[in-house]
């Protein structure tokens, strides 16, 4: 039996993740801080074994793989908001960028010569590629960052396929498009929108208010991409691989499908924008998922507007009177 540890396991990733390699048959730990959400962790103890470790800390990285012996690992623990990444530059270069280096590090004084037989998936993400000025993104577009967020997760990008060339290490990349979920913060537009239309339609909410509607995305499912990350690691070789839907859709077109799961086709009337638009990173660019469908026999299977009302009918269920009236929502995060 595989045994698979997962850092940033409190993650909606994480979570996603460890449920689809416990239906494959895998021993699953997660690393987590020990200030990571209570309530997440009392949800992932009954599927997996939680560890105690932080990816600035090598010692604590050690500890953790002394502990598991992992035949594979999925690095996703990361800053993973643009917007806190601004907030938090240094922090989040030392967990999205270093973090690697750590990791790496410590897998190659753990296992010495056998490393090259642990396989790790690294989270890359779309945000590498910055301001992309084609319609769609592939593993060949060129890295040009613009956020700490996309600099530091290009740094990885970069260690990944050094590690790869100098000591031979299975490690393949993820770039990963936005992808959402009912456990996604409701810091992403996507989250924001469905909680808050659950909420009009429970009539305890008068208002969505949104920076702009025309801004657009490859928005998919994280369950689905979860799928894609275990697909890389069995591969017969390390590789990257773009980790997208192929499909661009508007916040107005996510907007208008929220509004839609709870019957209610005059949105229009509960939505009001700032008229904050940007610039052209408001518009995404579409993730081109032919070598994933090629090699790994991988295409998502959730489609927008069901991940959607997934997501609505999931906030409906969570409804509580908000104690503040929520701030615009941003859409440049993945």
């Amino acid at each position: 039996m595989p045994t698979a540890l997962i850092t940033g396991a409190a993650g909606q990733d994480g979570f996603y993740l460890a449920s689809h390699l416990r239906c494959l048959g895998y021993e699953v730990a997660g690393l987590m801080q020990p200030r990571e959400h209570r309530d997440r962790q009392r949800n992932l103890a009954g599927n997996i074994e939680l560890v105690t470790g932080d990816m600035t800390d090598m010692a604590s990285l050690l500890k953790a793989l002394r502990e598991v012996q992992p035949d594979e690992v999925y690095n996703l623990a990361a800053v993973s908001s643009v917007r806190t990444a601004w907030d938090q530059p240094i922090r989040a270069t030392d967990v999205n960028g270093l973090g690697l280096v750590n990791l790496l590090e410590a897998l190659r004084a753990l296992a010495g010569r056998s490393v090259c037989e642990i396989r790790v998936f690294q989270a890359s993400s779309a945000q590498i590629f910055g301001d992309i000025a084609s319609e769609r993104f592939t593993e060949e577009t060129p890295v040009r960052p613009v956020s700490p967020y996309g600099a530091a997760k290009a740094f990885a990008h970069f260690t990944a396929d050094a590690y790869r060339r100098e000591y031979g290490m299975f490690i393949s990349c993820g770039i990963l498009g936005n992808h959402e979920s009912p456990l996604h913060g409701a810091d992403f537009v996507i989250p924001r929108i469905t909680q808050a239309v659950g909420r009009i339609a429970a009539r305890v909410q008068d208002k969505l208010a949104l920076d702009n509607l025309t801004a657009t995305r490859d928005w998919g499912f994280a369950g689905d991409f979860v799928v894609a990350m275990h697909a890389a690691l069995q591969h017969q070789r390390p590789e990257d691989f773009v980790i997208a839907t192929g499909e661009v859709h508007s916040v107005a077109d996510a907007v208008e499908a929220a509004f839609a799961a709870v019957g209610m086709a005059d949105w229009q009337a509960y939505v009001s924008t700032t008229g904050v638009t940007g610039g052209r990173a408001q518009r995404g660019a579409r993730g081109d998922i032919t070598k994933a469908r090629r090699l790994l026999s991988w295409s998502p299977t959730v489609g927008f507007a069901d991940l959607i009302t997934m997501m609505v009918q999931h906030y409906a269920e969570q409804t509580v009177e908000p104690e503040h009236a929520p701030a615009p929502a941003r859409h440049g995060t993945t």
